[in-house]
């Protein structure tokens, strides 16, 4: 009885968690593969295991308490979340043989239940389903020949459901019915696990699509043209003396001092570059230093200061193979760029 009554609580509070989540939500419609609910009929076929629980009294010489079940279901999906779902089970044919008789068992169910879903995952909902079953049962024994009965008894079931599609889905399910039978099989608790296949009458959603917005006629105003950098690149050796950062001849600057002052510059980057001899390190001193006396001089010029963009890269970016003279000596620069439009070049 202990044990009856801990499985009907499970299933009466998984029961109400369903109807609670349900109502918490019942703006939110939960569907198969997301589709717009609609309401629809369903119907399904189960297969599965039954077992009648305390069927054999202990002084049998042989029972069989294990039954294969079968039968048909059906319902109405009122609300994303509820369903009331009718069906009809075989539930098998238990047997008992004592010293002076035999005993068989058929019974027929006719549940009418309630069903709570609660979706989970995307496609994948726990339910309960509670109400009650008409059973229909017929015995056959040696001692007292064919006797029948039926009652309606209380019933309670929870499971799993996986939406394969729009239409068709695939249960899993416990379900219980307590204290059936009225003889040597009486108060025997049903429990049955079962897998079943359900297919949805449902009615595909319309789908509306929006007419394309046109295009605009209006001709787009023409855009500016982008500027483009202009690079010169500066020898050190018509510049500074060797291993030396200050300026020595500086006329090579002035034509190009003459170029910037005629547009309209924006930014000027001034880059110094070294050849790799030497330590790496001294190297990106020398040539910070040289990109800072050819900043010195245009400031002196009349450039303005907040125009100078000013670095070193030492020798990390040659043009040039430093393995030859002529190599390295193209290395040794000084770089001047500077953005001008196309119709200022």
């Amino acid at each position: 009885m202990k044990y009856k009554l801990l499985i009907f609580a499970i299933i009466v509070i998984l029961g109400k968690s369903s109807l609670v989540a349900a109502q918490d939500n019942d703006q939110t419609t939960y569907t198969p593969l997301g589709d717009e609910f609609n309401h629809h009929f369903y119907l399904g076929a189960r297969a599965g295991w039954a077992n009648y629980k305390d069927a054999c009294i202990g002084n049998e010489l042989d029972c069989t308490e294990d039954t294969f079940g079968y039968g048909l279901y059906g319902g109405y999906q009122i609300l994303p979340w509820f369903a009331l779902e009718t069906g009809m089970t075989d539930y098998g044919h238990p047997k008992a043989r004592y010293s002076n008789d035999n005993v068989k068992v058929d019974l027929i169910g006719y549940e009418l239940s309630g069903k709570f879903n609660l979706p989970l995952y995307y496609g994948l909902s726990a339910y309960t389903r509670l109400g009650a079953s008409y059973l229909d049962l017929k015995k056959e024994s040696t001692l007292d020949g064919k006797q029948s009965g039926n009652a309606w008894k209380a019933m309670a079931a929870a499971g799993l459901q996986y939406d394969i599609n729009r239409n068709w889905s695939m249960r899993t399910e416990y379900q219980l019915i307590d204290g059936i039978g009225n003889s040597r099989v009486d108060q025997a608790d049903l429990h049955f696990i079962s897998l079943g296949l359900t297919y949805r009458f449902q009615s595909t959603p319309q789908v509306f699509i929006a007419e394309p917005i046109p295009e605009p006629t209006s001709t787009p105003e023409p855009q500016p043209e982008p500027p483009v950098y202009v690079t010169h690149q500066l020898s050190s050796r018509t510049l500074f003396s060797s291993n030396v950062s200050k300026l020595k001849d500086p006329r090579e600057l002035d034509a190009l001092i003459e170029t910037i002052q005629s547009g309209a510059v924006e930014n000027i980057y001034i880059i110094g570059h070294t050849d790799s001899t030497g330590s790496e390190q001294y190297n990106q001193r020398l040539s910070e230093k040289r990109a800072y006396s050819v900043a010195a001089y245009l400031i002196e010029q009349g450039i303005p200061e907040q125009l100078l963009n000013v670095t070193g890269a030492g020798e990390l970016n040659p043009i040039a193979s430093n393995k030859t003279a002529s190599g390295r000596e193209q290395n040794r620069r000084v770089e001047i760029k500077f953005e001008m439009t196309k119709e200022q070049l």
